[in-house]
């Protein structure tokens, strides 16, 4: 049972960190959080705009409005800083000075590279237990595979936990940076990202927990002779 239960849980995680890592603007329907801003079109009427924020950058909602930029997505890559284009997408006056969100840094961001990486752990961690799954017949009297096993798995969720700890601190210092800086006028909300991450996290644990009873199953009936 235990043994099983393993590489479907590692497989569910390693889907969970793939999405997640291939977030926006690679993914658009995948982020870790969002802007959103009220642009005014009259004295009577606004404008809801976005910008969702994913692990290699952002992509903006559509604006039908000519006086503003068009929507988009930025180009991938590491660490992101928001640009001109999406500031003036959710800026609700060019002239209001103190609106445009300048709290996220390519600082602040770089660090989300650690979500790539967890992710292949977590694919070598799968490889490992499916290895030990249509092998342990042949296995199950050696004492350094399991425990290496064992030993890799524990770094995976450590580093899974971190990965979704820091979404969680990037998130919170971004929103109260934002809510200082446009005193409300822009929005932050959780986005499935981070949660996916936590789904992510839990599933890992759960696994190694799994892995490291069916280890002591193994020994157990190795030792009454039952293989």
């Amino acid at each position: 049972m235990f043994v099983f239960a393993t590489p479907c849980l590692v497989c569910a995680a390693f889907l969970l960190l793939l999405l997640v890592a291939l977030s926006a603007p690679i993914t658009h329907s995948i982020y870790l959080f969002k802007l959103t801003a009220e642009i005014p079109v009259n004295a009577v009427a606004s404008v809801a705009t976005t910008a969702k924020f994913g692990v290699w950058g952002y992509c903006t909602s559509a604006v039908d409005i000519a006086e503003y930029q068009p929507p988009g997505c930025s180009h991938p890559r590491l660490g992101y800083n928001f640009d001109q284009n999406a500031q003036s997408l959710l800026s609700p006056s060019s002239n209001q000075t103190g609106t445009n969100p300048k709290a996220i840094s390519k600082g602040l961001t770089v660090v989300l590279v650690l979500h790539p990486i967890v992710c292949a752990l977590t694919f070598v961690f799968l490889v490992l237990t499916l290895y030990l799954l249509f092998r342990r017949n042949k296995i199950v009297h050696a004492r350094t595979i399991p425990i290496f096993i064992l030993s890799f798995g524990i770094s995976t969720p450590l580093l899974s936990t971190v990965v979704f700890l820091i979404d969680v601190i990037l998130v919170a210092v971004v929103r109260s940076s934002i809510k200082k800086q446009t005193n409300g006028a822009i929005s932050i909300v959780w986005g499935n990202g981070v949660w996916m991450a936590l789904g992510a996290s839990v599933a890992l644990w759960v696994a190694e927990a799994s892995a490291c009873l069916g280890v002591l199953v193994g020994r157990r009936n190795r030792r009454a002779g039952r293989y």
